[in-house]
């Protein structure tokens, strides 16, 4: 937590937990949760490989790897932990998800290649900005400077190339070229797409995904117009979201260590072949290698066949589908934060599923956030002075509860997105809070018979040894050998 603190100060952002009045800083709690148990699992698997190696006298890796397979429910359970662990960081990336729209009125290739334009100039303008891909494509080498097409969110630069339409047997398709920036270098072009299946009644969305280590940048294609090819964008960039990844693999790695059949292990260790101990730590890290990328390939294959795939959306051809559209998305967003939470909380009626009208990309929720706007910023008839003073918390409070009163006189309390209720806040937790408290009565009544089953039980003679009776031996060399 500490080293958060210090290094990642924007950690301590605190969102709303059971009730917008309660805000923790629970990403930083998260992190320090995890790390706590990284911390620990470490810390045993260092113990472990000291002790294997005072025993067996080998190198670091054999003893690791020996300590993990000849306890596998002990050791493979613990990277399982470490899994949950690492996937839980991805989780905490969720806090910092961002997202924003943006109406791009022609792309660069087209303004730069513009009939308006002489020869000459379009040629030199092509010399110094356009390259040509593998695949024979058009791209931009740099960005324009002060170009219209290109937009900055977050670290990165989005620069609309161009808006490309084709059709097969199949399908219609409207494609957009845009290319990602990052401090002058291209970190390559995304293609979001809309395709209209001509047996389907509605269009889909192909969502372009740039993946990278510590987040990633999704950009969808939300509207556009074949004809002056403007384009509406909406970007989202999710921190963590790859870690989310790892700790699968991980996790399924740790699944596989627990299920290693012990016969099939004699059979690995007694296998005619290498006899040094350096031959036989070769023979498992191959198995381990296989088995990991066995893993990684289902991963990856699962990835690629949910990363990029298109999604139905609600909105018909001709309300930011189709060729007819004007970019609902991007029209009447939030210019401050009570515009925003009131957009969050605010249900779009179009018909979608639960989408609230800040995300909602229909002419609908559009007509709606300016309705909310106006609401917000509402004046004193008498006075003509703005109504709620949105420098101050009192004041966007006010604001945010006016715009949702209004709302929901208009379209019920089924529109709200959370329950304006105590009581809808307050069952749950209860309801977390018996649970564990009835789960730590009926442990406590099942270790106490336990013991006293023990303690009427009759002295026989002393028990096989097991996996806690060697763990257990294990600890006791350990502090022997301090």
């Amino acid at each position: 937590i500490i080293v958060c603190l210090i290094f990642f100060p924007h950690t301590t952002m605190k969102t709303p937990i059971f009730a917008k009045s309660i805000q923790l800083p629970i990403s930083l709690i998260n992190f320090g949760l995890c790390a706590f148990v990284l911390g620990s699992i470490i810390q045993e698997f260092v113990r472990g490989t000291s002790v294997r190696r005072k025993q067996t006298g080998s190198d670091p890796f054999t003893s690791l790897i020996g300590l993990t397979l000849a306890k596998r429910r002990k050791y493979g359970g613990y990277i399982v932990h470490l899994g949950v662990a690492v996937i839980f960081v991805g989780f905490g990336g969720k806090a910092y998800d961002r997202m924003t729209d943006k109406t791009i009125k022609v792309p660069s290739i087209a303004a730069g290649m513009s009939k308006d334009k002489s020869p000459a100039e379009r040629e030199k303008w092509a010399a110094e900005n356009l390259d040509v891909d593998e695949d024979g494509t058009r791209v931009m080498k740099v960005v324009p400077p002060n170009s219209p097409s290109a937009f900055q969110f977050g670290d990165y630069v989005f620069l609309y190339e161009d808006l490309l339409d084709a059709s097969d047997d199949h399908k219609n398709t409207v494609t957009a070229q845009v290319s990602v920036w990052k401090d002058g270098e291209n970190l390559g072009q995304v293609f979001p797409a809309k395709w209209d299946y001509r047996k389907g009644g509605e269009a889909t969305t192909e969502v372009a995904i740039k993946v990278r280590a510590s987040e990633d940048v999704y950009v969808v294609l939300t509207g556009y117009e074949l004809e002056g090819k403007l384009a509406n964008f909406r970007v989202f960039i999710n921190p963590l979201i790859s870690w989310v990844w790892i700790g699968f693999l991980i996790l399924a790695l740790g699944t596989l260590i627990c299920l290693i059949p012990v016969d099939r292990l004699d059979r690995l260790t007694h296998i005619k072949g290498p006899k040094t101990r350096l031959g036989r730590a070769g023979e498992i890290a191959l198995l381990l290698l296989l088995a990991f990328g066995i893993i990684a390939g289902l991963a990856s294959q699962a990835s690629a066949s949910g990363g990029g795939g298109g999604q139905g959306e609600h909105v018909k051809p001709g309300m930011g589908m189709g060729d007819t559209s004007v970019g609902w998305a991007s029209m009447n967003r939030p210019t401050n934060e009570a515009e925003s939470d009131a957009m969050k909380e605010l249900l779009c009626p179009c018909g979608c599923k639960r989408e609230d009208i800040y995300l909602c990309k229909c002419q609908t929720a559009s007509s709606l956030r300016a309705w909310v706007i106006e609401l917000v910023n509402e004046r004193d008839t008498a006075t003509g002075q703005p109504r709620f003073n949105l420098a101050t918390k009192d004041g966007r409070e006010a604001a945010y509860q006016h715009a949702l009163d209004t709302y929901v006189a208009q379209y019920g309390t089924q529109s709200l997105a959370t329950p304006q209720s105590r009581i809808s806040w307050l069952l749950p937790s209860l309801g977390v809070i018996g649970g564990l408290g009835l789960l730590f009565v009926v442990g406590r009544r099942f270790i106490g018979r336990s013991k006293e089953a023990a303690a009427a039980a009759p002295s026989g003679p002393a028990p096989a040894v097991d996996d806690v009776y060697a763990d257990k031996l294990d600890d006791e060399l350990a502090k022997s050998n301090d």
